[in-house]
């Protein structure tokens, strides 16, 4: 029988990064005979955490053009950001080149289907995949997608996504609410633990903790936003 081969593409960030090892855990889980392949870019700062997975999944690395958007900038400042200007014309050169690596890969693997998770690296695979027609699958944790999957989703065989009634820019029939993909060695707290992480926080043992992260650009916008509303926490919540 012939090996099934699953590719993964999507980097950036961690956030990225993390999700594509979940679901290719959980896949290499349910057939451990499949072949997992990941496509990321050069230079990821975050490609520790797949060799720390020690899942066994085969890396190669591409070329991948990152667009440095101008957010809340005239037309002339717009002209006038030499280095900007300068880095995204570099990139259209490695999204170039980067395209032409992704179809070679693909050729040479023959995946059964792709996922893409997002960040500028994955535009050049999904959209390679898509001139092979190759089947891929995207996924966006935000309400918002990046550019990458906005590019590529309108030929994605399926859209999943992470935030329930956002309106996303796919088709509604191919849409797949999932969530935000998760290890389940986050979910493996004991009761004993919870308590003794409290008490070296200093915390009552009734007391209930909420978590709030962010990172990158929709960091600033999430702590200004939960200051916001802490009052109505508290009161809502008084142990919290």
């Amino acid at each position: 029988m012939r090996e099934i081969t699953i590719m993964f593409t999507g980097g950036g960030t961690a956030g990225h990064v993390i999700p594509v090892l979940t679901v290719a855990g959980k896949i290499h889980e349910l057939k451990p005979s499949s072949r997992l392949v990941y496509v990321i870019e050069r230079n990821n700062p975050n490609e520790h955490l797949v060799n720390e997975s020690q899942l066994p999944i085969k890396v190669h690395h591409i070329f991948a053009g990152k667009y440095r958007r101008f957010h809340n900038q005239n037309l002339l400042s717009r002209l006038l950001s030499f280095k900007n200007n300068l880095l995204n014309l570099r990139d259209v050169l490695y999204f170039a080149i980067g395209f032409v690596q992704s179809l070679g890969l693909l050729l040479r693997y023959r995946p059964a289907v792709l996922f893409s998770k997002g960040g500028y690296v994955s535009a050049p695979v999904s959209l390679a995949a898509a001139l092979l027609r190759v089947r891929f699958v995207t996924h966006d944790s935000d309400s918002v997608p990046g550019i990458a999957n906005r590019l590529s989703g309108r030929y994605a065989s399926k859209n999943a996504v992470g935030v329930e009634g956002a309106k996303y820019p796919y088709g509604a029939e191919k849409i797949i609410f999932t969530g935000v993909p998760v290890s389940d060695e986050y979910f493996k707290l004991k009761v004993k633990s919870l308590e003794s992480s409290k008490k070296a926080l200093g915390l009552s043992e009734d007391a209930e903790v909420l978590l709030i992260g962010g990172s990158t650009q929709g960091a600033k916008i999430i702590d200004d936003s939960v200051e916001k509303i802490v009052p109505r926490l508290l009161k809502k919540h008084p142990k919290l």
